[in-house]
């Protein structure tokens, strides 16, 4: 019995002492699927910045930006091309999950494979379009077309309005052509390409000089924004009990949010470790200030244990939905194409 416990597994002190001498003198890359100053950018870069300090070995972290298809580019390419050894980490779009029951084309990956480390912040997005459309209300928006930017299908900034479209029957014409996110779309409904988006509140808040020439409309994910408390949310004004269990599921994303997650396989002790250093960056003080300092609703140490577990439960409660989602696939998935303004 006791030959039988000494041989069951590496004691802690030896699979510590395996995961440092594996990180030792290398280098972490972290995924991130849009531009350098976004928010996931932003964030992808204050997690490089103090990651490695936390890990046994204490190897470098790097941030490459990977765009292209609002994240399934990415999200193919670290699942099928990455190394499954635990240098790299992807912080994917908060649609992971649902983009690959909803828009399966394309998708190469699968969402509960991945590892889920832990999230830095959920995610609520609010639809803005611009004063000058004349649209302030979701009846205005029911009589008369807007051109609403998307950063590609399966991300948020395209799903969103094209459910609103499908369920509420609104007239957003959804543009597909801005892979950078948040920037990109902010530039195009800045120059007058585009009259308005669905985006994260904090891209918005970012942006205090173009919110102010924008309305708000509608409010996506789990609840009302604080700040613009008055904008409904979608899911408050659906009826339809089927309609209403299709945006239940595609809001599922918002507690998911700004996460990180590891490639499929890796070894259990290196998964340890990258789960406890993460949850020691979201605890630094330092960290937090810059997080802050983004103006984005960070509480240190919040929803990171589990974290994991949620994501996975997520992909794994799209089947059913997202079944049903494909069964009314006729309203909700029209074709994406880029219109220029007249």
């Amino acid at each position: 019995m006791i030959a039988a416990v000494a041989l069951g597994g590496p004691s802690g002190s030896a699979q510590s002492s395996s995961v440092e001498e594996f990180y030792r003198g290398k280098t972490i890359t972290i995924v991130v699927p849009f531009n350098p100053g976004t928010t996931p950018g932003n964030l992808g870069q204050a997690v490089a910045d103090h990651l490695g300090e936390y890990i046994p070995g204490k190897p470098n972290a790097r941030v490459e930006f990977m765009l292209g298809g609002g994240g399934l580019r990415a999200q193919n390419h670290v699942y099928v091309r990455s190394p499954r050894d635990g240098t790299v980490i992807l912080m994917p779009n908060s649609a992971i999950a649902v983009s690959e029951y909803l828009t399966p084309e394309g998708v190469e990956y699968k969402t509960n494979e991945f590892i889920w480390l832990g999230v830095v912040l959920p995610t609520r997005h609010v639809l803005m379009v611009r004063k000058d459309t004349g649209v302030k209300t979701i009846d205005d928006l029911k009589k008369k077309e807007v051109f609403i930017g998307s950063s590609g299908a399966g991300s948020e900034t395209d799903m969103y309005p094209r459910l609103a479209n499908a369920v509420l029957g609104t007239k957003m014409n959804v543009v597909a052509g801005f892979p950078g996110g948040a920037s990109d779309l902010m530039l195009a409904i800045e120059s007058g390409e585009m009259q308005g988006a669905v985006s994260g509140w904090q891209n918005w808040a970012n942006r205090p000089d173009l919110s102010a020439k924008m309305t708000p409309i509608l409010t996506f994910g789990q609840g009302r924004q604080p700040e613009v408390p008055d904008v409904p949310n979608f899911l408050e004004i659906v009826t339809n009990p089927e309609h209403l269990a299709i945006g239940r599921f595609i809001s599922s994303v918002g507690p998911i949010g700004r996460g990180a997650v590891s490639t499929p396989k890796v070894p259990q002790d290196r998964v340890a470790a990258l789960r406890k250093a993460f949850a020691d960056v979201m605890a630094n003080p330092e960290f937090a200030a810059k997080v802050k300092a983004l103006n984005l609703p960070f509480e240190p140490g919040r929803r990171v244990a589990g974290t994991h577990q949620e994501g996975a439960r997520c992909s794994s409660r799209g089947g059913p939905a997202g079944a049903r989602t494909r069964r009314n696939s006729g309203a909700i998935a029209f074709r994406t194409h880029r219109v220029p303004l007249h």
